[in-house]
């Protein structure tokens, strides 16, 4: 599934990364890590959590997404 991604899942999406257990939702896309400087496709917060604070932020790239659960909006 992960290959076929070729645009940006839209805001709002619900995922599980590979080796994940937490359903995470999207709430970023072409981030970049303050730490490391890296950038990543998406930042998402813990779902239903949702966002507490930057330190609780989680950054991957599309590759790493295995089940999308839920699709976020779309806007034409």
């Amino acid at each position: 599934m992960n290959k076929n991604l070729k645009e940006f899942l839209p805001l709002g999406s619900v995922v599980l990364l590979a080796g994940g257990e937490e359903k995470l939702m999207i709430i970023g896309h072409k981030q970049i890590e303050i730490e490391t400087k890296r950038e990543f496709d998406y930042s998402a917060v813990l779902f239903p959590d949702g966002y507490k604070d930057a330190l609780a932020l989680y950054h991957f790239n599309r590759e790493e997404i295995v089940y999308i659960f839920q699709m976020g909006f779309f806007d034409n």
